[in-house]
This record gives structure tokens, C-alpha cells and sequence, in this order.
């Protein structure tokens, strides 16, 4: 699927699955990231794991909103 960012310090891909679309994020710079979410993704489901999280369970939000904020080097996917 054609994904676009629009900046150099984040990186993204969006995928078709089975169980549905998934939209994963990549914060590729040591500072906080805000993601505007394409309108079809702000209901999702969104896992993040950062250096944070260390060796807990990743993070994850029952409903995306409008925007996320990633911590600096954090992934995250959204499911929708």
C-alpha cells in the first residue's frame, strides 16, 4: 500500500492483512513525534513499544484518536 510520512523522522508502512489494515510507525529521531492519523485509522487499536517499556509489555491504546505521540525511537503499529 502506498504510505507517505512527509517528514525524515518518522518512517511508516501501511499493510494489508487478513485480520484487517495495519499501519506501522517508526519515531527515527531522540525526541517526542506526533502522528496525524488518517481519518480510517482513528478508531484502531495501537501497540507501542519504546525503550521505556524495557522489558514490560508493550504499550496499547483501545482507540487511536486523531493524533498519537511517539516517545523518541518508539514503534507502533495501529490496527484497524
Amino acid at each position: 500500500m502506498h504510505t507517505e510520512i512527509g517528514t525524515s523522522d518518522m518512517a511508516a508502512q501501511a499493510f494489508m492483512t487478513k485480520a484487517g489494515r495495519r499501519l506501522l510507525l517508526v519515531n527515527k529521531r531522540d525526541r517526542v513525534q506526533q502522528v496525524t492519523l488518517p481519518e480510517e485509522a482513528r478508531h484502531g487499536r495501537v501497540t507501542m513499544v519504546a525503550p521505556s517499556t524495557g522489558d514490560d509489555p508493550p504499550k496499547r491504546i483501545v482507540e487511536a484518536g486523531a493524533a498519537i505521540s511517539l516517545e523518541p525511537f518508539e514503534i507502533a503499529v495501529v490496527a484497524y
